[in-house]
């Protein structure tokens, strides 16, 4: 009798739950009882469903890397730019719907032209930043709409110390140093470290290979450590043959992460590298 009493009421408690996520997911701008947005939630799931992309944040430049599934190994591109520049000093990278990532990106061009039309200027990072989460937020307010499906990577790399002009970030204030952002479904901009795995809205390096995970650690140690040892820190170039031993190494990491979450065939894949670099400019590899 105990035991058909707990089931009538594990059956009703999930009847009712159902009924109210129903009633409160209807409307974008509709908060369940416990202070949620069920759309925004989904849409940060969506994401979370996109290939990794990896950012690395040298002392002169920010490398974004991603894998690139094809459905035939006759297939070269899929038409999806996965990486683009937007100002000298800023390149942006996306993860998760490709659809919603190619709008995202688009309006953050829009976003850099219309300013340098405005005040003959490059758009300065924090009012980059600032642009975009906001398209990112109305999208989770505005009726008749949904939220983006898609997570933004934003590579800054300043070109002059302080970076660019009105940054006030006290922590960067006089330093050459580049940065690496991430932009959620929900508009949130989150400061990330010297590297960061990103599976659309899941960033957390510990779920990723313990391979990863190494060979981010010692890359961005071994290039502090060059980076104290030499007085000069602009005399210090990587070169192509450093790039390319990174994306020989990131190459097979990505292959290890994409097989855990996709049961794809690693000759089907390639392994897509952008670099932004503040000696030479922005370069876009495929390996």
């Amino acid at each position: 009798v105990f035991y058909l009493l707990s089931i009538a009421l594990q059956a009703s408690t999930i009847d009712a739950s159902s009924r109210s996520d129903g009633r409160y997911s209807y409307s974008l701008t509709t908060f369940d009882p416990e202070g949620r947005l069920g759309q925004v939630d989904r849409a940060m799931q969506a994401a979370a469903l996109g290939a990794p992309l990896i950012a690395i944040s040298m002392r002169d430049e920010v490398i974004l890397a991603a894998p690139q599934v094809l459905p035939s190994p006759l297939m070269q591109d899929d038409g999806t730019s996965r990486f683009a520049l937007i100002t000298s000093e800023i390149s942006v990278g996306h993860s998760g719907l490709s659809a919603d990532g190619r709008v995202l990106v688009a309006a953050a061009q829009r976003l850099a032209v219309q300013h340098h039309y405005t005040y003959d200027e490059e758009i300065p990072i924090d009012i980059f930043l600032e642009e975009l989460s906001m398209i990112f937020q109305e999208y989770t307010v505005k009726p008749a709409t949904r939220p983006f499906g898609a997570t933004i990577v934003v590579a800054y790399v300043p070109s002059r110390p302080g970076g660019s002009k009105g940054f006030e970030n006290e922590e960067y204030a006089g330093k050459k140093t580049t940065q690496i952002f991430r932009v959620d479904p929900s508009g949130t901009v989150s400061g990330l470290g010297k590297f960061a795995i990103i599976n659309g809205g899941n960033s957390n390096v510990g779920s990723s290979s313990s391979k990863l995970r190494d060979t981010l650690v010692q890359m961005t140690t071994t290039n502090d450590e060059e980076e104290k040892a030499i007085s000069d820190p602009a005399s210090v170039v990587c070169t192509e043959a450093a790039h390319e031993k990174i994306a020989s190494t990131l190459r097979f990491a990505l292959a290890e992460q994409s097989r855990k979450q996709k049961d794809t065939a690693v000759d089907k894949q390639t392994i897509l590298t952008s670099v932004l670099s503040r000696t030479n400019g922005f370069s876009l590899y495929r390996h």
